[in-house]
């Protein structure tokens, strides 16, 4: 045991990274580190990396020199996608005393330790994680790896093949979460549309599973792949009131030229059929979609069809990731690269466009009700939660409103944020 031991942690990266945090600090805890803030003083400052752009990896490179120039006597561990994605001879494992890809990660504590590992372990098919930090909501980690190879992706390299966790082993972490009084479930994945891919179930099947335990609980799902959001699952979502109207969907580009060169699984007609489909069954759906510029080879006609598709489309925002060269992923060999001053103009128009797109969508809603689950964050004296549909809402600070759902109306529009004026608890 490691008594009186000073640990910080700083993520980069997805959803499902903070949850494998998350794991990793309850691990720490029961050894009785103690946790302290990546900006205060440790004896071990962990880096969760991300390696999916460029800037992800520099991100980590400038964490790793601001620890070493504020706390050079401090030991660094870097662990997570970034390892898996560097050679051996980087100067960056130089100035680490950890370095751990995804297979070794989860088990950071027990190898700081010299715990006795069994190797085989590293190769467990899953690993559970789930974060418990936000006493108002958890990443719930159901899938990892995957198996698509988009040209652009270095994800199935560092994460490995699709893997699931079993449903009654998720059964049993709801019912931990239940109990520490978390109220929101987010599902989070590489690709968790692919979740029990060769294990002979699905993710509607988990869905459905978990419809009828009428669990105390938000259900959200993260990003899921537009050829994997089933009929099922959106009927789903449509008739029950324990899965929220919220769907992250990536289209990453609006040319199918682009999408067959990026070898997605869907066509521009089939990705358009599903948004309305799904407008169609829950009108009152926030939908986001993830989508790259520059890929090698796009035109201006390619940009012009992708800007036209999403004006159109009755969608609320967009994440904008300029197209970033990754050494493992195969379009690193593409020519036509695009450059980078055109890659930026190019993110500042479509990022113009999704917040026009999430003004209109938070307009059409107010002065209408909803249930907010408020966080215990505050700023400048207000209170801050979410709607079923995704909406930020905030209202006056009150201490007593944290982890509570209340009934709001939502009144003004500020900026991103609409302000609320609470009706009643409901719990």
């Amino acid at each position: 045991m490691a008594v009186n031991k000073r640990v910080a942690i700083h993520t980069l990266g997805c959803k499902l990274n903070f949850a494998e945090s998350s794991s990793i600090l309850n691990k720490f805890r029961q050894r009785q580190y103690e946790i302290v803030s990546f900006d205060d003083d440790a004896d071990i400052y962990v880096i969760h990396s991300c390696t999916v752009t460029a800037t992800a990896d520099k991100k980590t490179r400038q964490l790793i020199n601001k620890v070493k120039n504020a706390n050079p006597k401090a030991k660094i561990a870097l662990i997570g996608c970034m390892v898996d994605n560097l050679s051996q001879n980087s100067s960056i494992l130089e100035k680490t005393d950890w370095a751990l890809g995804n297979k070794e990660k989860m088990f950071l504590p027990e190898i700081i330790e010299n715990e006795a590992i069994n190797d085989s372990i590293f190769n467990s098919r899953f690993i559970p994680a789930f974060s418990t930090y936000d006493r108002t909501r958890s990443f719930l980690k159901i899938q990892d790896g995957c198996d698509y190879f988009c040209e652009y992706c270095t994800i199935p390299y560092v994460r490995g093949r699709s893997r699931s966790a079993e449903i009654k082993d998720i059964l049993n972490q709801l019912d931990f979460l239940v109990d520490k009084g978390i109220k929101e479930v987010i599902f989070t994945g590489i690709n968790i549309g692919d979740y029990g891919v060769n294990q002979n179930f699905s993710f509607a099947d988990l869905l459905y599973t978990i419809s009828k335990q009428s669990y105390p609980l938000r259900f959200r799902i993260s990003s899921i792949e537009p050829n994997l959001l089933s009929d099922e699952i959106i009927e789903l979502v449509a008739s029950s009131d324990a899965f929220m109207p919220h769907f992250h969907i990536p289209l990453q580009h609006g040319s199918d030229r682009i999408l067959q060169s990026m070898k997605r699984r869907y066509t521009i007609d089939y990705f358009v059929k599903l948004i309305y489909k799904i407008k169609k069954s829950i009108p009152d759906a926030f939908i986001a979609n993830d989508v790259i510029v520059g890929f090698p080879d796009e035109t201006d006609e390619d940009f012009r069809n992708m800007f036209d598709l999403l004006k159109d489309l009755p969608i609320a925002y967009l994440h904008v990731f300029p197209y970033s060269d990754r050494p493992l992923a195969n379009s690193f060999n593409f020519k036509n690269k695009i450059p980078a001053n055109i890659k930026k103009q190019r993110s500042k128009i479509l990022t113009k466009l999704s917040k026009e797109k999430q003004e209109n969508f938070y307009n059409s809603f107010l002065n209408t009700t909803s249930k907010v689950l408020w966080e215990a964050k505050i700023e400048d004296d207000f209170i801050y939660g979410y709607t079923e549909n995704y909406i930020r809402v905030a209202t006056h600070y009150d201490a007593n409103l944290i982890n509570k759902i209340s009934n709001v109306l939502l009144e003004k529009l500020d900026k991103n944020i609409i302000i609320a004026k609470i009706l009643n608890d409901e719990k």
